[in-house]
């Protein structure tokens, strides 16, 4: 297989903004899909954010579960 350079930008070369809206639309994303009750389909939706993030140069999503009193 031939090597192909590939340029592709990372969060260090986005606007700020454009960091804030993908982030909020994984967001809502794993929202959406934790309020369906449907493991497999969230861990579907979380593995496909998580490879997004790494695409971007981040390091994973981490998630922290707060507790409703």
């Amino acid at each position: 297989m031939d090597h192909v350079h590939v340029e592709a930008i990372g969060f260090k070369d986005m606007h700020p903004h454009q960091v804030d809206a993908l982030f909020a639309f994984i967001e809502l994303a794993l929202r959406v899909a934790d309020q369906s009750e449907n493991e497999q389909k969230f861990q579907e939706v979380f593995e496909s954010a998580t490879d997004a993030v790494l695409l971007f140069g981040g390091s994973g999503i981490e998630i922290k579960i707060n507790p409703v009193c």
